[in-house]
């Protein structure tokens, strides 16, 4: 019953705890493992593994031990007799020394930065208790999300405490706090399948928050045998005990997971859209590799600046040609990326300076997402902390300016890690504006025209930034500029659609106003019309008699023939 422990590392750098249930799970523990231990977070040291082996009549004890020698900070844990999933979890629980906690399920797979991408956004969001993504679906039995040729992903909704009620919408690889237990208990132990759905009940109606990463990060195995999914009814008998508890109304009930019919793959999860496929594409194309990424925003093609997007053309060209091109993403703004084979590609939204705040949080999203050793920009744009390299042709801000494009590229120079200027000229500029730029951050290269001489010196001065920008780039006080700037910008945008709105009211109450008038205008015509018709009335009376008695009279005049 004592947990064995291996080489384990100090406790204070441990931030997830990883927490494993095998029974019967030897064909599968492996590829856990393998899966764990090649997780960006856990290289860095801070991840933990706690296997709780229930008794299980196979061999996992083995697979495990085999690990445990080769790598650290692996805890292992064999009961005398077969416990339920939640009494297993709430063992590894209370042995976990992470502050965040996330189930490692023996059958399921993870992108290979998803806990890195988990922890960092609950670091960030100290409000949120639980996050949880978006998952590819897949029938293979250990298949791995670098190699997956899933097409269907659960689409999870975003959190509310209603969605909750309706279905279990965090999916199966969430990540929350540990200190949630300190202060709602454990997992009831008695449940086989539903136990996690009461936890997140129980701490979703105290008003703990919860969100979505609406991004995919794991790879969920669809076992139309397993317990989820079995036709013997114990998943959907543990859901309505669960309704039962919270109150919940069983029409209610639109977990498609708990049906106790047979489920066809079919029916289940959303099939991915081009865009999605692309970004997938992408991720397993690195996960595979796991090389340096430069990411560059392909910003320039959108902007339709013609002469320095030839010159990136002509760049991006000869670059394709050099295995360099194998560490490359491209962001494409909104489709105006040129493409070669050779670059991979992650399709991003239009640009717009009235929203620059936003774009640079979003542009450090994706190079979170990719794990980007740097970041180089067409035409200064820049993310928040990633190492960034900007390429100095002609363009320079105005000194004074105070135009969103002016303010953008004060940010891109004074935030850059390294300036490559494309000649001797632009660098004595640069010097002038920003005295504080020292000589060691310009590189100059004597630019005339594009050929493969000059991209292969590039491409030189590139890996000498990759080998020096192991830190972020920018403090925090670049990160609180940011934020600001995003809120006023928030700020800006809205007071314009209220001006808009406010505008849009003027102009339906003037319309309201003419209408008004108009009517007034035609009542008071009609009006004059019915007095007309009215004044007439009587005369045509006199000459309707004036007639007849006339004809009377004549008639008695003329001659009977």
């Amino acid at each position: 019953m004592n947990p064995s422990f291996n080489n384990s590392i100090p406790v204070q750098r441990i931030k997830v705890s990883v927490i494993v249930s095998t029974y019967k799970s030897a064909e599968f523990i492996r590829g856990c493992l393998e899966d764990l231990v090649t997780q960006t977070l856990y290289e860095k040291g801070e991840v933990e593994i706690i296997i709780i082996d229930s008794a299980s009549p196979e061999n996992e004890g083995e697979i495990i031990q085999e690990f445990q020698e080769n790598y650290p900070n692996i805890i292992y844990q064999r009961t005398r007799e077969r416990e339920t999933l939640y009494r297993a979890w709430n063992r590894a629980i209370k042995l976990a020394r992470g502050s965040y906690i996330t189930n490692g399920n023996t059958d399921d797979r993870r992108c290979f930065n998803a806990l890195e991408i988990m922890a960092n956004y609950l670091d960030n969001n100290r409000e949120i208790s639980l996050v949880y993504a978006d998952q590819l679906i897949t029938t293979l039995k250990n298949d791995t999300f670098a190699t997956t040729p899933a097409l269907k992903h659960w689409n999870w909704p975003n959190y509310s405490y209603q969605q909750m009620r309706q279905g279990c919408c965090v999916g199966s690889q969430p990540m929350w706090r540990k200190m949630l237990h300190h202060k709602y208990g454990y997992f009831q132990e008695n449940f086989r399948c539903a136990g996690d759905y009461e936890f997140w009940l129980r701490i979703g109606i105290q008003g703990e928050k919860m969100a979505l990463i609406p991004e995919i990060l794991g790879l969920y195995y669809l076992n139309l045998q397993g317990l989820e999914h079995g036709s013997n009814g114990q998943a959907l008998q543990e859901h309505y005990q669960v309704c039962k508890i919270y109150k919940i109304p069983h029409p209610d009930i639109k977990d498609i997971e708990i049906k106790p019919n047979p489920v066809k793959m079919e029916d289940l999860g959303i099939i991915l859209q081009e865009d999605e496929r692309e970004k997938l594409q992408t991720i397993q194309a690195i996960s595979r590799k796991r090389c340096p990424i430069i990411v560059i925003d392909g910003v320039i093609f959108q902007l339709k600046q013609r002469k320095l997007a030839r010159i990136w053309s002509s760049i991006l060209e000869h670059w394709s040609q050099l295995e360099f091109s194998q560490h490359i993403v491209i962001l494409d703004r909104n489709n105006t990326a040129p493409r070669w084979e050779e670059f991979k590609y992650w399709p991003a939204e239009s640009y717009d300076y009235n929203c620059t705040g936003k774009d640079a949080r979003k542009i450090q999203a994706i190079c979170d997402r990719l794990q980007a050793n740097l970041f180089i920009s067409t035409f200064y744009t820049s993310p928040l902390n990633t190492p960034s390299l900007l390429l100095l042709a002609y363009e320079f801000p105005e000194e004074n300016g105070n135009l969103p494009v002016d303010l953008e590229k004060h940010y891109a120079i004074l935030s850059a890690s390294r300036i490559i200027a494309f000649s001797s000229n632009i660098a004595q500029d640069l010097r002038k504006l920003y005295p504080k730029i020292t000589p060691e951050k310009i590189d100059i290269i004597e630019f005339f025209e594009v050929n493969q001489t000059i991209a292969e010196e590039i491409s030189d001065f590139l890996w000498y930034a990759l080998s020096e920008t192991k830190e972020s780039s920018q403090n925090q006080v670049w990160l609180e500029l940011r934020k600001l700037q995003e809120a006023q910008q928030i700020m800006y945008l809205k007071q314009q659609q209220d001006y808009r709105t406010i505008k849009d009211m003027e102009i339906s109450l003037k319309e309201l106003e003419n209408n008004h008038n108009y009517l007034q205008k035609n009542n008071q015509e009609l009006q004059e019309e019915i007095n007309y018709l009215s004044s007439r009335k009587g005369i045509v009376k006199t000459l309707a008699k004036t007639s007849i008695l006339l004809l009377a009279k004549i008639k008695k005049k003329l001659p009977i023939f």
